[in-house]
């Protein structure tokens, strides 16, 4: 009877110890997971963030716009109504955009910290705390310094450049004159808004995520949180 009552603890104590290997794995692999989501969002790779989260993930979609950005298409697009095209900037306005771009997608997340992972079997949520640059990213422009009205300093800088832009107008046309203006104004405009974000305070962050296992991964399923301006601790 002693042998057997034995034997039974002893069993006892060896599966408790595969549960708590098992857990430990588990946790393992979330928490590599969340870091793979995280580091890739960092490096501005969002493509690569698809190999994190669940098909469903619908947060997902937001950041992959992130990555479809062309810095070149970005600055056409957003000068078409002044009837210039991306041909018309030169290699120096691209490049001050292009950094522009990258430092803005480099401050979204600046770190980030797993501080809590509660799983079971079949789900988990994370905790993490992470830093970024923006407190309302729905004002971009001004939040980089860009928020000027465009068209009024165009007309200024024309102004005070008259004769020489009168001159390039008459020989070459209006839209010249345009992307003449823009081709002085722009480099200089873009690396200060890169140094605006670079200097902007931290904002804290704090989000949940849900994970589930799905064909034998961890996989993240949805995000919650809210943020907290480091100003205010």
């Amino acid at each position: 009877m002693k042998k057997k009552i034995f034997m039974l603890l002893a069993m006892v104590c060896y599966m408790t110890g595969l549960a708590a290997c098992g857990s430990s794995n588990q946790e393992a692999e979330i928490r590599e997971t969340v870091d793979g989501f995280y580091t890739a969002s960092q490096a501005g790779d969002y493509s690569a963030m698809r190999d994190f989260v669940t098909g469903d993930f619908d947060a997902l979609e937001e950041f992959l716009e992130l990555g479809d950005l062309n810095a070149e298409d970005l600055l056409e697009e957003s000068v078409e109504a002044f009837g210039i095209e991306a041909d018309d900037f030169t290699q120096e306005t691209k490049t001050a955009f292009e950094n522009l771009l990258n430092v803005m997608i480099e401050n979204v997340i600046r770190q980030y910290e797993i501080v809590e992972v509660n799983a079971d079997r079949e789900s988990a949520v994370v905790t993490v705390e992470w830093v970024t640059a923006y407190s309302d990213p729905s004002n971009m422009e001004s939040v980089i310094g860009m928020d000027g009205d465009l068209e009024q300093i165009l007309e200024d800088y024309r102004a005070e450049h008259a004769e020489e832009l009168d001159a390039l107008e008459a020989a070459e046309g209006e839209d010249a004159v345009t992307a003449e203006i823009f081709n002085r104004l722009f480099p200089d405009a873009f690396a200060e808004a890169a140094e605006n974000v670079a200097g902007l305070a931290d904002v804290e962050m704090r989000s949940e995520l849900i994970l589930v296992q799905q064909e034998g991964k961890w996989l993240i399923n949805e995000m919650k949180g809210d943020g907290v301006s480091a100003d205010e601790n």
